[in-house]
């Protein structure tokens, strides 16, 4: 078990611990994150964490037939933001288990998947409120290229007899291969009164007049591309903190 108390630690990791009243930036890659079995954020602490890869990176053989579930419990007052960013891995199969245990806890997960030929990507990030006052945001980009599959389910779950729970799920899914397949869908599951949730979906392709509109102003159809993708990922890279920032992530999806 590894205490956080915004000091550097060690790896590979186990279960992650942050201190009460302690703020950290963690930056790992897929292969580090996938050691991790539980992390737990103790009363008023914030931690955000942003897992990258690239399959230039890694080995994809380590995810071979390989499901992984990740246990995420929020204490009282304390706040997650977590960033996972994958490109070009040929297989993934992921679930991340957000638990909000106690009151005023807040979760805010992104995502941005881009598949190349032959990925088989499989995600599921499931939120469970079981307390009253707690927030959760997913938003939840893919970027399907080639012959790639994506399934990404988007779940919050909000038990019995709690209250003033806010919920907000966004999956969007931009093709650019009339190969590519994408299976997407929010789930939301309500057993409590007093509740904010909304949910949102959308499929869409780079058109014919989106191309002409940048060509007729000087750009070439790769460069016209690239702009597309940059805004349309645009709004998850604004919300990254700085030291994500500085690694230049916005490079590897182009």
């Amino acid at each position: 078990m590894i205490n956080i108390k915004s000091i550097e630690i060690s790896k590979p990791f186990d279960n992650i611990v942050m201190s009460e009243n302690s703020k950290q930036n963690l930056f790992l890659n897929l292969e580090e994150f996938y050691s991790i079995k539980k992390i737990t954020l103790q009363k008023k602490s914030e931690l955000e964490i942003c897992i990258f890869t690239n399959s230039k990176d890694i080995n994809d053989s380590n995810f071979k037939n390989y499901k992984k579930k990740i246990e995420i419990e929020l204490q009282a007052k304390s706040q997650l933001n977590f960033f996972l960013l994958i490109q070009n891995l040929s297989i993934l199969n992921l679930e991340i288990n957000i638990k909000q245990a106690e009151e005023n806890s807040q979760s805010h997960f992104f995502a941005l998947i881009k598949g190349s030929s032959d990925s088989k990507i499989n995600l599921k990030i499931k939120n469970f409120h079981s307390s009253s006052n707690t927030k959760s945001n997913q938003l939840i980009k893919s970027l399907a290229t080639e012959n790639s599959f994506l399934e990404i389910l988007s779940s919050s779950f909000i038990d019995k007899n709690i209250k003033e729970v806010a919920t907000n799920q966004q999956l969007k899914n931009l093709f650019l291969s009339s190969k590519a397949k994408i299976i997407a869908k929010p789930e939301l599951e309500i057993n409590a009164k007093k509740v904010t949730a909304r949910h949102g979906f959308s499929s869409t392709k780079i058109r014919p007049e989106d191309y002409f509109f940048l060509q007729a102003r000087g750009f070439k159809q790769a460069q016209a591309e690239k702009l597309l993708i940059q805004n349309f990922i645009a709004d998850i890279f604004e919300k990254l903190d700085p030291i994500c920032k500085l690694k230049e992530f916005r490079n590897l999806f182009f």
